[in-house]
């Protein structure tokens, strides 16, 4: 079955475009056979997607999919070819992530983890923050053992 027939099979009976558009992400079609197939642009078939979730459409039809509904702390992305993956939209906001930031990864007992300098920083002062006592400046403890050790050199 040509590749036509077999995306107005999978909408007839939906109204909208952009159920349309939504069904045939999820079914797997790329961004271009839905645009061309429905007469719009690639641009509206995208704007779509984002708005939905389902921005990680690779061609090839490869999607991601956020699982449950709006809760970016569960999700699946596909690895393409090129050992990619596209993070979504709402996990780079969680993640207080912006274009052009540098994400930080490790791996940890077979997981990928990836975190923004920023909230690197704060996983770090929280921790300090729980094995510091109260009220104790730790540049102050550094100054005074810099003093004593300069103390003990000059004798």
């Amino acid at each position: 079955m040509p590749q036509s027939s077999e995306m107005a099979r999978i909408v007839a009976g939906l109204r909208t475009k952009s159920d349309k558009i939504r069904t045939l992400t999820k079914a797997g079609f790329n961004r271009k056979a839905i645009a061309d197939f429905l007469g719009i642009r690639y641009q509206h078939v995208r704007n779509v997607q984002v708005d939905a979730g389902l921005d990680g459409l690779k061609e090839g039809g490869t999607v991601y999919r956020h699982e449950p509904e709006n809760s970016p702390e569960r999700f699946v992305v596909v690895l393409d070819s090129s050992g990619r993956i596209l993070i979504p939209a709402a996990i780079r906001k969680a993640m207080e992530a912006e274009e052009g930031n540098e994400l930080y990864g490790r791996v940890v007992e077979g997981e990928l983890r990836l975190a923004t300098a920023a909230m690197t920083i704060k996983r770090i002062q929280d921790l300090v923050a729980r094995t510091v006592a109260p009220g104790v400046s730790l540049a102050d403890s550094l100054i005074e053992d810099r003093r004593r050790e300069a103390e003990r050199e000059n004798g």
